[in-house]
């Protein structure tokens, strides 16, 4: 269970059932509806897409949905500003949060040394072959896809292929060895279903601000589905989540695994 499941949709919403409150309620763009042919609930993208939060929400389940609200969810963000002003509250104006908001300055260093030292630590920049080409100061400050401020001086662009939490490298390389066809994911939750049993054509979210790539969705036995995107994509990262849309309707999701045909360097 990652930290935003456990703390607004397990503990804050034990602790509203436990002090007799019928519901919790927060700020989230997305939306909960009723499926008309089956008795399930439903989520759905919020009505401002471009501040949609569905995405974080995937991991919902129908007994939590039961006693959640989404008040924001059919509104657009400057309506929301506008009510906020003229109901004259304190954060009417209040600029909106582009970084981790638990980050005291946005200082990402002294967080991370004090709750994960060893991402800190100086390690191997490695090309897909193997082939050392630099060092770096610490595998927390690189992230899949990213093509800036490698270090690393060449003659073509080179993007992070790879990050290796094991063996403390970054893997990078040109573009083609950046783009996945085919991915599998797991630890799944689906919404208006229990379970994967038949392929289903989807949109695919692999980070919260990627475009929705269309794919299909294959079961693969136990807790586990592969994905066919129709365009390969870039940017697959595993640990990340995939989330599968049909329309405005959230499908489900997991977390990324390896991609298929990505081989570590040796």
């Amino acid at each position: 269970m990652r930290p935003h499941d456990l703390v607004k949709f397990q503990l804050l919403l034990e602790y509203a059932r436990s002090n007799s409150f019928d519901f919790l309620a927060t700020g989230h763009y997305a939306r909960i509806a009723q499926d008309k042919t089956v008795s399930r609930l439903l989520l759905k993208r919020g009505t401002d897409s471009g501040k949609d939060q569905s995405y974080f929400l995937y991991r919902l389940t129908q007994e939590q949905m039961k006693s959640i609200l989404f008040p924001l969810g059919e509104i657009r963000k400057v309506a929301v500003r506008k009510l906020a002003c003229e109901l004259a509250l304190p954060t009417a104006e209040r600029p909106e949060s582009q970084e981790i908001c638990f980050v005291p300055d946005n200082n990402y260093r002294s967080f991370l040394k004090e709750h994960s030292p060893e991402t800190l630590r100086p390690g191997d920049m490695v090309m897909t072959d193997g082939k050392v080409v630099g060092r770096h100061n610490g595998i927390a400050f690189f992230t899949v896809g990213q093509r800036r401020k490698l270090g690393v001086a060449a003659d073509e662009r080179l993007y992070v292929v790879r990050v290796e939490p094991e063996t403390n490298r970054v893997v990078i390389g040109k573009l083609p060895d950046l783009q996945t066809e085919v991915m599998t994911v797991s630890s799944l939750n689906f919404i208006p279903f229990d379970e994967l049993r038949t392929p289903m054509n989807v949109a695919v979210k692999i980070r919260y601000r990627s475009p929705f790539a269309p794919a299909a969705i294959e079961p693969m036995g136990a807790d586990r589905i592969r994905v066919l995107f129709d365009t390969a994509v870039t940017g697959v990262c595993p640990g990340q989540a995939a989330v599968f849309y049909d329309g405005d309707i959230v499908v489900g999701g997991g977390i990324i695994e390896t991609p298929e045909g990505m081989h570590s360097a040796r």
